[in-house]
């Protein structure tokens, strides 16, 4: 089964062997791929509405693999107990999202070995989340598909966690700002254009640039430019 790029970086990143649960599944595909592939032994795939674990069901049963996988609806982790998968993914969607689901059943999110987490958005407080709530960021990758570039991390439960990052590591990632990821320039160039545009933005008017606000966005601009010339 072929994956998009996305997919395909985030099946790399999974443990041979493991037990998967896919959470936000929706076809299945990547469960279906690493099964295919014989790299994960059982496979739980969830999504909170019936007719995405449908169509998963179908896909399963397509690629016949109902004896190595399942599919369960709930919100979530909700469908899953604690110790029952050492590696959850929770893939494409905000990163706000992607904390609530963590804050609402962390027996299971501490109970698996490691986590593959892909915001769409806010991967700065994600990444705030899990330093401050029991993890440690292990891993990250960026994929580039089209015009989207695609943050992953990487985690799993420490009781010895970095909980010191600063905002500019936080927001570019700081094991993509050590290992020197291939794409770094472009997370620059993102993240750049992103507070710069929130800066050109406020100096429309007169008030917002006497904000804490917008001077809180101006130093993490000036640190991030800083950590670029680095």
């Amino acid at each position: 089964m072929k994956l998009d790029k996305r997919l395909r970086a985030i099946a790399e990143l999974v443990p041979q062997g493991a037990v998967l649960a896919d959470v936000g599944s929706d076809h299945a595909y990547l469960p279906s791929a690493l099964l295919l592939d014989k790299k994960i032994k059982y496979a739980i795939a969830t999504d909170v509405a019936a007719g995405p674990c449908k169509v998963a069901q179908t896909t399963l049963a397509m690629q016949g693999l109902t004896k190595s996988a399942e599919v369960r609806q709930g919100d979530g982790l909700q469908p899953l107990k604690p110790n029952e998968a050492d590696c959850i993914v929770i893939a494409g969607m905000g990163g706000n999202t992607i904390m609530e689901i963590l804050a609402a059943t962390p027996a299971v999110a501490q109970s698996a070995a490691k986590l593959i987490l892909q915001p769409m958005q806010v991967a700065d407080r994600l990444r705030q989340y899990l330093v401050s709530n029991g993890y440690a960021i292990t891993d990250e990758d960026l994929v580039q598909d089209e015009e989207y570039l695609y943050e992953i991390i990487v985690a799993r439960p420490s009781e010895n966690s970095v909980s010191h990052y600063s905002e500019a590591e936080l927001l570019l990632g700081p094991v993509l700002l050590a290992k020197h990821h291939p794409l770094l320039a472009l997370q620059f160039a993102k993240q750049k254009g992103i507070l710069q545009r929130v800066l050109d933005g406020m100096e429309q008017s007169a008030g917002a640039v006497n904000t804490e606000k917008y001077v809180k966005i101006k130093k993490l601009l000036q640190e991030v430019e800083s950590l670029e010339k680095c």
